[in-house]
């Protein structure tokens, strides 16, 4: 009798471990499936329903297994992501800020302002400073490297 429940109980752990991959597998394709769909329409406006309805789940579900897997929310992701967008716009300098953060998604220019500086520690404004500042100081020169003009 021993026996037997020793099988019955490899065969349901199995089962259960068998299960518990295809479904990692399947949600590691739905959360793929998710972040392909933010990186593609990350300029739009962008709600929970949209990205819930592109991966066949209910909101909260779609929500659930994002964080669990992710280990950050949705939405937070989704912010992240575009700011991270934002950057090459903000240091090209061609546009307003108004310009970059609804070419981001974002419906607010203040409200990108305040994400923005909640991430990166500081406004788009002063970021793009900071760059341009970093880029104009020159590279100061070891001496010691530095080949003189009568050896050349």
């Amino acid at each position: 009798m021993l026996h037997i429940w020793r099988l019955m109980l490899e065969h349901c752990c199995l089962d259960k471990a068998c299960n518990s991959n295809g479904r990692d597998e399947k949600n590691y394709e739905r959360i793929r499936r998710m972040i392909t769909f933010i990186q593609e329409n990350y300029q739009q406006k962008l709600e929970l329903e949209d990205i819930a309805r592109h991966v066949h789940l209910c909101k909260s579900e779609c929500c659930r297994i994002f964080k669990r897997y992710m280990k950050e929310s949705l939405f937070d992701y989704l912010l992240k992501y575009r700011i991270e967008q934002s950057l090459p716009d903000i240091l090209a300098g061609e546009e307003s800020l108004t310009e970059i953060a609804l070419h981001s998604g974002f419906a607010d220019s203040n409200y990108f302002s305040k994400v923005f500086h909640r991430l990166k520690g500081c406004s788009p404004r002063d970021y793009r400073k900071k760059i341009y500042h970093f880029k104009s100081v020159p590279e100061k020169s070891d001496p010691e490297k530095e080949i003189p003009w009568t050896t050349i």
